[in-house]
Parts: C-alpha cells; structure tokens; sequence
C-alpha cells in the first residue's frame, strides 16, 4: 500500500472522530446554564425546580425545592451527564450517586425536552413517550 493510501485511510478515520467530538462539546455547550421545569409527566410542577448544567457537564437540582424533584429522588440532587447526540433521536443519561437515569433529549430554541426511561431503561423514542417527559424553559438571565 503506498504512503499516499495509508494516509487517506488514516485522515478519513480520524476525521469522523474529531467530528463525533466538535457536536459532542457543542451539544454540551447548547444544554449549559440554567433550566426551569415547566412540565413533569404532562403537568405543571407545584414547586419551582431548576435544573443546572455547569461547564464540567455536571447537573444540579436547585429551585425552592430541588431535592423534592423527581430527577433528584431517583438520581441524586447532584450528578454528572453523559450525551450522544448522534443518535437519533439523541441519548442523554443522568448519571447520580443513586442510579442512572437514561433517556432521549431534544433541545428546540429555549426548550429542553428529556424522556427519561422507568427502571433504568432506555426510551425508544419520543414520538412513542415510553417514560416520562420534562420539559424545561431556559431561565432568563437576569439584568
């Protein structure tokens, strides 16, 4: 095999894995800040939950009553994420000191939308809503 060959196959390698990289740290970079929960299982939640992403993709449940959030009792109030945002749809797994919770995200403009498996499992997809939604708004910043 000449050189020239040998190089192609090694650049054409490598090349989907920086890829794989740049959306992973952009898909990280899109979900960082500060998260409202707007909506839980299809209803309005009765306390203020915020759900907080840093830059070491590590979540934190804040709010008036953070640690009473369905995502704090199963997972833990604190934790860290794991993303793959090239599945289809894209995987997300809240990864706390109590269990992990896997799911799907979707992030549309100011909305975060995750689908979140029962007992550890995976959800399919959205469009079947096996799990449970929440729906988080984007908190505003404040001036």
């Amino acid at each position: 095999m000449s050189r020239a060959v040998l190089c192609a196959v090694v650049l054409a390698l490598l090349a989907p894995a920086g890829a794989r990289a740049d959306d992973l740290d952009n898909a990280f970079a899109r979900l960082r800040g500060t998260w409202v929960l707007i909506e839980q299982g299809g209803k309005k939640p009765k306390r203020e939950f915020k759900l907080s992403v840093n830059k070491a993709n590590e979540y934190r449940m804040t709010g008036t009553s953070g640690e009473s959030s369905d995502i704090a009792m199963l997972a833990g109030v604190e934790g860290s994420i794991r993303l793959d945002p090239g599945r289809n749809p894209p995987h997300i797994d809240l990864v706390g000191p109590k269990r992990t919770l896997r799911g799907l995200y979707k992030l549309e403009g100011e909305r975060l939308t995750f689908l979140l498996g029962p007992d550890g499992k995976r959800p399919t997809s959205f469009a079947q809503g096996d799990g449970t939604f929440h729906i988080f708004q984007r908190e505003e910043e404040k001036k």
